[in-house]
């Protein structure tokens, strides 16, 4: 008898488990039929495997999802980037010429209600060389049309 428990005692342990289940699933029918504790073991076996299984499934979907999806998305974004720049500029420039054309409004109505020949220039900055008699030269852009007269 020894030695028959010795050569099959690898098969004991499996034995005995699956007489521990009967036993408790013999006591959950008698006791308690509304919840099957086979039930609550395979959900408490099986949950944790589902839940990192689908992890894994979904993280892997997305994965190749997003670089399907967003494999240029880092070109568009620098070419949108480079667009709002240029018409950051753009914007700059128009409101400048826009405030220019409003000064020369005002400068031509001015010219109508004065007597006298008035000139309009730009100025573009303090002038390089400066007189030791005046010290406010200033440099200026005349329009063509007012230099035979000036």
């Amino acid at each position: 008898m020894e030695n028959f428990l010795n050569r099959y005692r690898k098969h004991h342990r499996p034995a005995a488990g699956d007489l521990r289940q009967l036993v408790l699933l013999a006591v959950q029918v008698k006791e308690r039929p509304d919840v099957p504790v086979i039930r609550l073991w395979t959900v408490t076996a099986i949950t944790p495997v589902a839940r990192v299984l689908e992890a894994v499934r979904s993280g892997s979907i997305g994965l190749v999802r997003n670089y399907i999806l967003l494999h240029d998305t880092n070109d568009e974004n620098h070419r949108l980037k480079a667009d709002l720049d240029r018409l950051k500029v753009e914007n700059i420039f128009l409101r400048n010429e826009l405030n220019l054309s409003d000064r020369a409004k005002a400068l031509q109505v001015f010219q109508k209600t004065t007597p006298s020949r008035t000139l309009a220039a730009s100025v573009i900055g303090p002038a390089r060389d400066r007189s030791p008699r005046c010290s406010s030269w200033i440099a200026a852009r005349l329009p063509a049309s007012s230099a035979e007269w000036v």
